[in-house]
């Protein structure tokens, strides 16, 4: 029988956990700023990625990263000098932070089957206390541009409060 501080013990680790923002379209001309998610609390990042379903239009799809902005300051997840091309992205593709904040997130090419590396990058978050904290997807796109995706992103609880909710 589970003991009173057996059960403590399990309810104060960290749980897995997951969030998603389903059936989001990339569009727009110029340079985008998404706001997929919401951070309340510490958490630690275990995946962040993006699935394309639909692709109308992508050749403009360019300079992609995930950011984190808390209505002033803006945090590089994932930003090479230029970003992620997605302009030949198809659907089934998938994106994701696999690196540390100096490199472009990986873009798996969903023409064919690949193989890549489980590496995806691990991090912390600790938001700005009385703000509200955004993860962000950041683009550029012209009219056309029409891309539909999900995000989800794995994470652990570090602080009693901690959650990530879709925008």
């Amino acid at each position: 029988m589970p003991t009173v501080e057996s059960i403590k013990n399990a309810l104060s680790r960290p749980a897995g956990l997951f969030a998603q923002k389903l059936g989001h379209t990339l569009d727009g001309s110029g340079a985008q700023t998404d706001n997929i998610f919401t951070v309340t609390g510490h958490v630690r990042i275990l995946g962040l990625l993006m699935t394309v379903e639909t692709v109308t239009d992508a050749t403009t799809v360019s300079a992609c990263s995930f950011k984190l902005y808390d209505g002033t300051n803006t945090v590089v997840i994932s930003e090479a000098a230029t970003g992620v091309d997605l302009s030949s992205t198809v659907a089934g593709s998938l994106v994701y932070v696999g690196g540390p904040a100096t490199d472009a997130a990986i873009h798996m090419k969903g023409d064919q089957i690949r193989l890549g590396a489980d590496d995806l990058e691990s991090f912390l978050i600790s938001p700005k206390n009385g703000a509200t904290s955004y993860i962000r997807f950041c683009f550029t796109g012209d009219s056309a541009t029409d891309v539909d995706v999900d995000f989800t992103v794995f994470y652990e609880r570090l602080s009693p409060d901690a959650v990530i909710a879709s925008v």
